[in-house]
């Protein structure tokens, strides 16, 4: 048996993933991480929140102090913290009854990290506006960000006593659920946000993204569909509307629907990269669409002859289509247009791996690793080292890699793994057991533990093979460990039971076969596993145990 390696491999998949994570584009930007599923509440002097914070000054002298508000701000979005710092001091000195010149100071030491200084601001706001949205939401992002959630709820629903449509206050309730773990309660803050602003297209697409994100997050992409269906019925023509509506036709796997809402935008919209890359990337794989979505990819362009996920996405176009010269002037071109980022060499080997030249592929990686070093070019590497064989040069790079990242739980499962398969089981169990303190329901990961003692004869092993099977009893390979396990410490009836269904589970995989024999054999039905012994021998394909399991037929067809 092997352990379940779950690893990157290198090759065309490098040039699309990394198209995906280098565009700033929305439209093809599936992945969702559960730390930033709402929008977090942030000053702003738009009226998307349900208010506007520049109406809310209470003096005669309206017109100045917008603008100097207004001024502050710029410095922020400029990153000029401390000259904005130095204005708004100013600012207070001039006007110490002024609210909203707190909630503006409060800001700036949330933004200097002191969140104990940003809460006496925006307590002092209060003191002098007790109807200050702005310090309400504040003080209820800073409580939920240190965990209060009983203050961080209060401050939200007062924002919300205020102003209904507060949306930003809805987000937070939102999030606060979220950190319950109160799935419902999310659902419900959103919902209840959405039919608050019906009508107001601006705040109903914003808050139906946030609930589509939520939905994708637990897996619930139909209810991303009719979410985003009934935004796109209300504004048929909206953008944003039709490109949330794609997403959810494509993770629905309803493709030609999808397909054409995103034709819908390109044709509104001659100017359009983003859906033209997406639905290049999407339709780029099915027979008889492969012109047009280089057609598209070309249009894109034109309009940017200079845009990096495009150009990306052509290379990667190239190499699928086995255009390899162009593919590597396309990928030239990209290195000479962006030095300072490792794309240009990442597609190169690309083109290097397609054509089976594996050592400039790995020389051309290790360069853009030192360019741009990250785990995906890491990985990348890593699979490059371990498929030549390089298996200790691989491990040493991984150790100096967790010396500075220690925390990369996927660095320790690859180091593990390959440790495990130069059989240095004390160096293999202990990065299984770091990542394990972190993850405990981790299956693969208790099953490879279940693996190592196995081979070491170690009781331990039925146990963590227990536990994998318990949280994952439908992985072949997780069932046929713990068979296995089983079947080693003499439990030979519930093997038999376990290892049936992980053959169920995985019928040509030859190595559950040959333990299912043996199962057979330690229930006294030799007859039942000499018939899968000879099936399997006679098979061309070669698999691990194929050496063991001639040796047992032969010993059984011998008594």
């Amino acid at each position: 048996m092997n352990p379940i390696i779950r690893q990157y491999h290198p090759g065309l998949a490098v040039s699309l993933a990394l198209l995906i994570i280098c565009s700033t584009s929305q439209a093809a930007n599936f992945d969702i991480k559960s730390d930033d599923i709402f929008d977090k509440p942030e000053l702003n002097t738009d009226t998307d929140q349900g208010f506007s914070i520049l109406e809310s000054f209470q003096s005669s002298e309206v017109d100045e102090k917008k603008e100097s508000y207004q001024s502050v701000l710029e410095l922020v979005k400029q990153n000029k913290l401390d000259k904005a710092e130095e204005k708004v001091k100013a600012l207070l000195k001039q006007y110490p009854e002024e609210s909203e010149y707190h909630s503006l100071q409060a800001l700036l030491q949330t933004l200097k990290k002191n969140p104990q200084g940003a809460v006496k601001s925006y307590e002092q706001a209060l003191k002098l506006n007790p109807n200050s949205q702005i310090a309400l939401l504040g003080l209820a992002t800073i409580s939920l960000e240190t965990n209060d959630l009983k203050s961080a709820e209060d401050s939200a629903n007062k924002a919300l006593a205020l102003n209904p449509k507060l949306i930003k206050a809805y987000f937070l309730k939102a999030d606060i659920a979220y950190k319950q773990k109160n799935d419902q309660e999310v659902e419900n803050a959103l919902s209840t946000a959405l039919n608050r602003v019906k009508g107001d297209k601006n705040l109903e697409t914003q808050v139906t993204e946030n609930l589509f994100k939520f939905y994708l997050l637990k897996k619930q992409p139909e209810k991303a569909l009719t979410l985003t269906q009934n935004l796109a019925k209300n504004y048929p023509d909206d953008k944003q509307s039709l490109s949330l509506l794609a997403k959810a036709q494509i993770l629905n796997k309803k493709q030609e629907e999808g397909e054409q809402t995103l034709l819908k935008i390109i044709n509104q919209d001659e100017k359009d990269i983003d859906h033209r890359l997406f639905l290049a990337q999407i339709t780029g794989d099915q027979e008889g669409k492969q012109k047009a979505a280089l057609d598209l990819i070309n249009e894109a362009l034109k309009i940017d002859p200079n845009n990096g996920p495009a150009l990306t996405l052509k290379t990667a176009f190239l190499i699928k289509t086995k255009n390899f010269e162009e593919a590597l002037n396309q990928a030239n071109y990209i290195e000479a247009q962006f030095p300072k980022l490792a794309v240009g060499k990442m597609l190169k080997a690309d083109v290097y791996l397609a054509q089976n030249e594996l050592e400039k592929a790995l020389d051309i990686n290790q360069q853009a690793y030192k360019i741009q070093p990250n785990p995906k070019l890491l990985n990348n590497i890593i699979s490059l080292l371990t498929t030549q064989g390089k298996t200790d040069e691989a491990i040493k790079m991984l150790e100096n890699y967790l010396d500075k990242n220690n925390q990369d739980l996927d660095a320790h499962f690859k180091v593990a793994n390959l440790f495990y398969v130069q059989k240095n089981y004390p160096k293999a169990e202990s990065h299984y057991q770091f990542i394990l303190k972190e993850k405990p329901d981790n299956a693969i990961v208790l099953n490879n533990l279940a693996m190592l003692y196995q081979d070491q004869n170690d009781p331990k092993s039925l146990d963590y093979a227990k536990q994998a099977y318990n949280k994952s009893p439908n992985s072949a390979a997780i069932a046929d460990t713990y068979g296995t396990s089983l079947l080693k410490q003499g439990h030979n009836k519930e093997a038999l039971e376990t290892l049936k269904k992980a053959a169920e589970l995985a019928p040509t995989v030859y190595d559950i076969q040959f333990h299912l024999a043996k199962a057979y054999d330690a229930n006294g039905n030799t007859k039942t596993a000499i018939e899968i012994l000879e099936k399997i021998v006679s098979i061309q394909d070669k698999f691990t145990t194929q050496e063991s399991a001639v040796g047992l037929l032969n010993e059984l067809k011998g008594k």
